[in-house]
């Protein structure tokens, strides 16, 4: 995590002074507001909210520090456990910057923020590591090497071999290790390349420093000879690296041997105009074309004027969040974890003119720990009058048919929490549709003569806005699947006296779930009544229960004998039950 002391003010023509307005809107925010005051913490509620499952192991999260009062830097480190001597980003007055945060969860599922300098934060949610994941954070970020507490400065054009494998708890045999490295009181401009030893260094890097500035980047890197990894110094500057987790051999992250650059604008493509979206194709790229994310290092390069960039999978609606700040003139890099979109691509938003690089670093395969949400997600923004836009997550994609309308609220969960409104059409289009429609109720009602069994409605949940949340919307698949039907005899069979040689049977039968279509007779009967004599009907006297009454007429001379009663195919997505019910002669 970065540097937390020997502070260099700057003023506002310098890169990391670029003032609110280069980042994306607060009325993207969500629940605190009021800014962090300097030396305090703020407890930060990640599980359960952004997608996130209450027990994740890990969050990642694009945290910024906008509007400081003072030099600073930021801290987080799971809640309960003591602050840790590390850092995750350095901030001066007035300034905006930004930087990926991979957070082990703490009590209660938060994460603690310590604000060194009075602040406003925001935090965005890019995915999260799951229960039992391959990823594992340490139990508190570690410091590794801090070079002005004795190493010396790293000249400019030299590399600074660190061992991380066997060290802080980080197996020697991991595959990959997630570092955050800053670049603390540079002499000059410059940039860090981090790489694994015995590997070529590549032409890509990972942050870029100016004079006197101190600037962090998240780095997920390969570890390579011995555990190690190679820092390389384009211009002399202290180096400060903290670790943050590891992933173990076969943990399902995919590392490039050596990073590889996708894209560089200044040498192809040209500048990206101020409001202009700039598609990269990842997938079959450097990544597999079905990864199910993509780990970017990703450089808004000689910036023309203020800005920020927004990184998502193309195809989804642009988020309301952002990943790097910059200022004219001044490169600037963050680490982005994304989710792959159509035809594999990224889409990259530059709210300023600006160069884009693009370098990646390994990939996430489909069913590894890693879940990426869809698209980032806003969960904390301190900014006053910051409004939330709420989180909207379906519980299930697949219901069974319960004969009645389904209430479609307890179906999704909305955080924090809004109404919600529902719309529903048919996935596909069959003949006799529409079958999918939503009550004045919110429930989810199906036609279902003629329908097929099992039937998928596009469901769309809409929260609207309101005084303190934005609107929100999710729109999801929702398969209503044919329930089995169980038929069981209630009670006793009653048959009466002999009149005119037939007895009258009666007895009652249950069907669960509760049957709304006619009972009738079935084809195994051998206990022909003939006519009408055959009859049932809703219990009155046990609504809701279930329990049908069915009454037959049968001639003596054929008991013993049975009935087979069943429900008739009448409501399509409900399953047909049977019962055999045997009647005697009484004694």
């Amino acid at each position: 995590m970065g540097i937390r002391r020997r502070w260099t003010t700057i003023g506002t023509a310098l890169a990391l002074t670029v003032g609110a307005s280069a980042l994306a809107p607060a009325a993207t925010a969500a629940p605190s507001s009021g800014a962090v005051p300097g030396g305090t913490t703020r407890e930060l509620q990640v599980g359960g909210a952004g997608g996130v499952p209450g027990d994740a192991t890990a969050v990642v999260l694009n945290v910024t520090a906008t509007d400081a009062a003072g030099d600073g830097y930021l801290t987080l480190w799971p809640c309960g456990q003591a602050r840790p001597v590390a850092s995750n980003l350095n901030f001066v007055a007035d300034g905006t910057i930004a930087n990926l945060v991979v957070a082990k969860l703490g009590t209660g599922g938060k994460v603690c923020i310590y604000a060194h300098a009075t602040t406003d934060v925001v935090a965005d949610v890019a995915g999260y590591f799951p229960a039992g994941s391959g990823y594992t954070p340490v139990a508190n970020p570690v410091r590794l090497v801090d070079t002005r507490t004795g190493f010396g400065v790293v000249q400019a054009g030299t590399t600074l071999e660190l061992t991380v494998g066997g060290v802080a708890g980080v197996p020697a045999d991991a595959t990959a290790a997630v570092l955050n490295v800053t670049a603390a009181d540079p002499e000059g401009e410059g940039f860090l390349t981090v790489f694994p030893c015995g590997q070529t260094q590549p032409t890509a890097s990972n942050l870029n420093f100016q004079p006197r500035v101190s600037i962090p980047n998240l780095v997920l890197t390969r570890l390579g000879t011995a555990g190690k990894v190679c820092i390389y110094a384009h211009g002399t500057t202290h180096l400060v690296v903290d670790v943050a987790g590891y992933l173990p051999a076969g943990a399902g992250y995919t590392p490039i041997a050596n990073p590889v650059r996708l894209v560089d604008t200044r040498t192809a493509g040209g500048l990206v105009a101020a409001g202009g979206t700039l598609e990269v194709t990842v997938g079959g790229a450097a990544i597999p074309a079905d990864a199910a994310a993509a780990v970017l290092n990703v450089t808004a390069a000689e910036p023309v004027g203020a800005g920020f960039l927004t990184v998502w999978p193309c195809g989804q609606a642009r988020p309301l969040a952002s990943n790097l700040n910059y200022a004219a003139r001044v490169s600037i890099p963050n680490l982005v974890l994304t989710r792959l979109g159509t035809a594999g691509k990224v889409c990259i938003y530059a709210h300023g003119a600006t160069h884009v690089v693009v370098d990646a670093a390994g990939s996430f395969p489909a069913g590894a720990g890693y879940t990426p949400v869809p698209n980032p997600v806003r969960i904390l923004d301190t900014r006053v009058g910051a409004k939330t836009t709420p989180t909207i997550t379906a519980l299930t994609t697949a219901v069974s048919y319960p004969g009645a309308p389904i209430p479609l609220a307890p179906l999704f969960a909305v955080t924090p929490p809004a109404p919600l409104t529902f719309a529903a059409v048919d996935r596909d289009v069959r003949a006799g549709g529409p079958y999918c429609s939503v009550d004045g109720n919110g429930n989810l009602v199906l036609k279902a003569a003629g329908l097929n069994l099992d039937h998928t409605c596009t469901i769309t949940a809409t929260a609207s806005p309101t005084a303190s949340t934005n609107a929100a919307q999710r729109i999801v698949d929702l398969t209503v699947e044919r329930q089995t039907v169980t038929v069981a005899l209630v009670g006793t069979v009653a048959v009466s006296a002999i009149d005119g040689g037939v007895r009258h049977v009666t007895f009652r039968v249950r069907f669960d779930p509760p049957v709304i279509a006619n009972v009738q007779e079935g084809s195994r009967s051998t206990c022909p009544g003939g006519g009408n004599a055959f009859t049932a009907a809703l219990d009155p006297a046990r609504p809701g229960t279930g329990e049908w009454i069915v009454t037959v007429d049968v001639p003596d001379a054929n008991l013993p004998c049975s009935v087979d009663v069943e429900n008739t195919f009448q409501d399509q997505l409900l399953g047909i039950g049977r019962v055999l019910v045997g009647i005697s002669r009484p004694a």
